[in-house]
């Protein structure tokens, strides 16, 4: 299934605003986001704005932190690299629970 792209999120602790890269809504409600990440953020200094990788990795993980908060069931981060590995990428989304259609046999 098509996912909704960069749709936005509010942290209810904090009030910070987050756009995710795809979502997905599930039958059952569950909301499951996929990021997908460049590694670019992690070596261009004009992207890292002054913070070291470690604060970087911390930015990532308190995003997601946030995104449970704003009711994420599942984060599901994704690299480029991962996009060439079609069967891989396509089982970690069906583990997620990513709504997936159905292929005729």
């Amino acid at each position: 299934m098509p996912p909704q792209q960069q749709v936005e999120f509010v942290d209810p602790l904090t009030g910070r605003r987050f756009r995710v890269d795809y979502l997905w809504r599930t039958a059952d409600g569950r909301l499951i986001v996929v990021e997908l990440d460049g590694l670019v953020k992690y070596t261009d200094p004009e992207m890292m704005h002054g913070r070291t990788v470690d604060g970087i990795v911390d930015d990532e993980r308190e995003r997601s932190e946030a995104l449970v908060r704003a009711g994420v069931h599942a984060v599901i981060r994704v690299r480029m690299s991962d996009l060439a590995d079609r069967a891989q990428l396509t089982r970690r989304l069906a583990e997620a629970g990513v709504p997936m259609m159905k292929t005729a046999a």
